[in-house]
């Protein structure tokens, strides 16, 4: 096969119609083909060759047709089927004769073929990752992610035609909840506990809590959860098998020790956080309760949308007051849920649980006794 650059300036070549008597040939060469180097069509057919599969995985036209769509790349059944045709001139790709559907594939001896660049997809999963996930990965693994994130700027930058190309000002992720600033992590310590955590050793750490002095800790990592932009190591401490939850921020040192952790078998990060691990429990002897409320319509249709629980109803008293929705829920008795509760101050009425009850009730006569 010739060089992989020399065919695919062939190919763009013969489809830019380029008149003689207008440009030269060596004009040609030295600034339009430069120009059109990430053009549409060029980048359409980089992808059109990756999108071919083997022998064993023939793609028919309009498979490889609804790839191209969902990379972003416009493009009609015809010309597809053109750009192939032409395709299979230079690279070592053909079709399993089929008349109607033809297969396409690369042929088995075809020679390896390194494609520039990268998909517009993968490029703009590298700038969400960089936006949304990057506090999230290990420090070893970002700085060696840095060179692609650099790559997938440039790629989307350099590439306004693609339909992806654009993509990450059209999608936002947000919370509703009062933004605040973050606290900072010494980056040593977060190297040394993310490295920790996946050979899956034990940490011996200088740690401040909240009430109390700093003091040495010997920590077996099971764990990391983000809340709200601070990241939490879940461990278990000594020998001692009870979870807990340690800031990061909150760390003055930390080193990796050679010993491996003592492994807690019955414990699962997804269950953990999943049953309220995060959450804050209230002291009282239901963990769960059937939570009871009369709300407007207006946060009875966002509760349709985003529900308490899998067995929430909401029901339509047609009362004709004011909160005439009934939502009904079992929930966990935690301090989260009261927090919300008390953000849509009296549009949000406690039926039930009646010890629920009393606890808003008493909280309106402190904040009566203290406003008025």
């Amino acid at each position: 096969m010739l060089n992989g650059f020399l065919l695919l300036k062939s190919i763009l070549l013969k489809n830019i119609n380029l008149s003689a008597s207008r440009r030269s040939h060596d004009k040609f060469c030295r600034t339009t083909f430069l120009e059109n180097i990430l053009s549409q069509s060029f980048n359409r057919k980089i992808q059109t060759l990756k999108s071919i599969g083997y022998q064993t995985n023939k793609k028919g036209v309009r498979e490889i047709h609804s790839e191209l769509e969902g990379e972003g790349y416009c493009v009609d059944i015809r010309t597809l089927q053109r750009d192939i045709n032409s395709l299979a001139k230079s690279f070592d790709i053909e079709n399993d004769g089929n008349k109607d559907q033809p297969g396409w594939y690369w042929k088995k001896d075809a020679k390896e073929f390194s494609f520039p660049g990268m998909e517009p997809s993968v490029a703009l999963t590298f700038k969400l990752v960089e936006q949304y996930l990057k506090t999230a990965l290990p420090p070893e693994t970002v700085n060696n992610l840095d060179r692609y994130f650099y790559d997938a700027d440039k790629y989307l930058r350099d590439n306004n035609d693609n339909q992806l190309a654009n993509w990450d000002d059209k999608v936002a992720i947000i919370s509703r909840t009062q933004p605040f600033i973050k606290p900072e992590v010494d980056q040593a310590v977060l190297f040394t506990v993310y490295e920790a955590l996946l050979q899956e050793k034990q940490i011996t750490a200088h740690y401040h809590s909240k009430d109390a002095d700093p003091r040495d800790y010997t920590i077996n990592p099971l764990g990391i959860v983000m809340v709200d932009g601070v990241a939490y190591l879940v461990c278990t401490l000594w020998n001692y098998q009870d979870v807990r939850q340690l800031a990061l921020h909150r760390f003055v040192s930390a080193e990796k020790s050679s010993k491996d952790l003592i492994p807690s078998p019955d414990f699962n990060l997804q269950t953990y956080t999943k049953q309220g691990g995060f959450l804050f429990p209230v002291e009282e002897q239901d963990e769960l309760i059937k939570l009871e409320l009369r709300v407007p319509i207006w946060i009875a249709d966002y509760l349709r949308e985003l529900s308490l629980s899998e067995d929430q109803e909401i029901i339509d008293c047609q009362d004709g007051s004011e909160r005439s929705f009934k939502v009904t829920a079992t929930v966990l008795n935690t301090a989260q849920l009261r927090w919300w509760i008390s953000h849509y101050h009296a549009l949000v009425e406690v039926v039930a649980p009646t010890q629920l009850r009393k606890q808003f009730a008493n909280q309106a006569k402190a904040l009566y006794g203290l406003y008025c």
